[in-house]
């Protein structure tokens, strides 16, 4: 009998260890990052709102307004980025390595559209630095590991890289989703998706 219950153990620490490994986050060189990226830009997070699915899930809308792009065509000023997880109500669900934002910041973001038409940080936590203003102002990612750049020299370097994608200036969709009618159970506007909030 001990011995099922060792083997128990050891299949559960097998699969705590594969599910701690699927999230977590290698730095991406910049061009890399550029390349699997449809959009990189600079803009305001303007508004977030979690939602709750009929299925449980939560996902979270950031809508962002851009100020300036380095790479893709937006077809609006505006775009939504979606993450996994968020908070509604009582009901909190997190992902370790997605990136977070707060209604009023400002960012640098490197996203792509997923094939359910909505669009993502690519990454997680690498495709999003948040801008500092200032005389100085600076881009800075806080996951893996703490990386500031100076920021008009960062997009600069960015731009260079942006230059010979075939997709530079290719049109990139909103973001926006529109959920089938009844798929959402529940939404809740925050001021901020974080760790620290959920």
């Amino acid at each position: 009998m001990p011995n099922i219950k060792c083997i128990a153990v050891g299949i559960g620490l097998s699969v705590l260890g594969q599910i701690a490994s699927a999230t977590t986050l290698q730095p991406i060189p910049d061009e890399a990052l550029v390349r699997a990226s449809q959009l990189v830009a600079v803009g305001t997070v303007g508004r977030i709102e979690a939602l709750q699915r009929r299925d449980g899930r939560i996902v979270t809308e950031i809508t962002f307004r851009i100020e300036r792009r380095v790479k893709g065509r937006p077809r609006s000023r505006s775009i939504v980025l979606t993450q996994p997880g968020g908070r509604v109500g009582s009901n909190v669900q997190w992902t370790y390595g997605v990136a977070e934002f707060s209604v009023g910041e400002r960012a640098l973001v490197f996203a792509r559209l997923g094939r359910d038409g909505r669009l993502r940080p690519v990454g997680m936590a690498l495709g999003k630095y948040a801008v500092a203003a200032g005389p100085n102002a600076t881009a800075t990612r806080q996951l893996p590991t703490r990386d500031t750049r100076a920021l008009e020299q960062f997009l600069e370097h960015l731009a260079a890289l942006a230059a010979s994608a075939p997709d530079r200036d290719a049109p990139v969709r909103s973001g926006r989703h529109r959920e089938a009618t009844g798929a959402v159970r529940t939404g809740q506007v925050v001021e901020r998706f974080s760790l620290l909030d959920a």
